[in-house]
């Protein structure tokens, strides 16, 4: 009979032609030399629900219903005085075998963003194009914070609670709106915008204002002028509309060239940051309108900051 061995994403065949639970676990000491002795085999039956095998006549159960080569997942079980002595990262996946947390120590990328490896991966030497900082207790992390991470932006973390999906990035949202300095920024932009469309409004009832007074000039002039008078009045009066037409065409375009790098620039910064935190363009641009007076070093670490 045939198993497929499957630890941390590396899967092994195996066939035996009598198997035994100590055959299958002495095999995966074979396969896995790295793994702990204390381990378990486990598989998902027909309904999806995970079984272990604790014993022989759980194998045989699994083989008398098996028709076809079956998939035994290799689970690690950490002693309690190893989970005591090993830091958990309880926030942090593998970027090498996606084990979530990481258990002992955490190789954090330099210069990668939200880039950690554990030691196992490490080992192999899947990430060595960068230089990678040991976090394995609390004094490594706090030596991490204060020579790598920017100033923190100390706020009381609050727990919600959202029903549907993507929970996670809920939470995070509501978070950053929690923070005292997102409030700063949005009062300040707040101000700005009330500022602007204040003068957008002056200037509107301005030229309205101009627009009205121009036709009642013109049928004064008409009505105290002669005629050929009157033609004089209009020529000016056409020459002078052109000359207002094309002074503010530069105007109108200047406002356009200087919209349209704008508006790149924020695309840019918009799918630029999905790309690094791993999230739709959506929320990215959601995170950038928010923050849109600080630069994208600081939105991403706001966002990982709340992980």
């Amino acid at each position: 009979m045939k198993f497929k061995l499957v630890h941390n994403k590396e899967i092994h065949l195996v066939k035996l032609d009598n198997p035994t639970l100590s055959a299958l676990k002495a095999h995966v000491k074979k396969v896995y030399p790295q793994i702990n002795s204390n381990f378990k085999l486990t598989y998902f039956d027909n309904e999806n629900d995970e079984i272990s095998l604790s014993c022989q006549e759980d194998l045989q159960i699994l083989i008398d219903e098996a028709h076809h080569t079956v998939k035994l997942q290799v689970v690690e079980q950490l002693i309690p005085s190893q989970i005591e002595q090993k830091m958990i990262h309880s926030y942090h996946t593998c970027d090498g075998c996606q084990k979530h947390p990481i258990i002992g120590s955490r190789f954090k990328c330099l210069e990668c963003p939200d880039f950690d490896l554990c030691e196992s991966c490490q080992s192999k030497n899947l990430h060595n194009n960068h230089k990678l900082f040991k976090i394995s207790n609390s004094q490594e992390l706090e030596d991490f914070q204060k020579s790598h991470s920017q100033k923190q932006k100390p706020f009381i973390h609050r727990e919600f609670h959202h029903v549907g999906p993507f929970p996670h990035i809920f939470n995070h949202f509501m978070q950053i709106i929690e923070n005292p300095k997102f409030k700063e920024i949005k009062e300040t932009a707040s101000t700005v915008a009330s500022d602007l469309i204040n003068v957008i409004k002056t200037q509107m009832e301005i030229q309205k204002v101009q627009e009205q007074e121009k036709p009642q000039e013109q049928t004064q002039q008409f009505d105290q002028l002669d005629f050929p008078q009157t033609c004089e009045v209009q020529v000016d009066q056409t020459q002078q509309i052109k000359e207002d037409i094309q002074v503010s065409q530069p105007e109108i375009q200047e406002s356009v060239q200087v919209q349209e790098p704008v508006n790149n620039e924020l695309q840019d910064k918009v799918k630029l940051l999905a790309q690094i935190v791993d999230c739709s363009e959506q929320l990215a641009r959601e995170y950038v309108e928010l923050f849109k007076e600080l630069p994208l070093e600081d939105i991403v670490d706001i966002i990982y900051n709340q992980k």
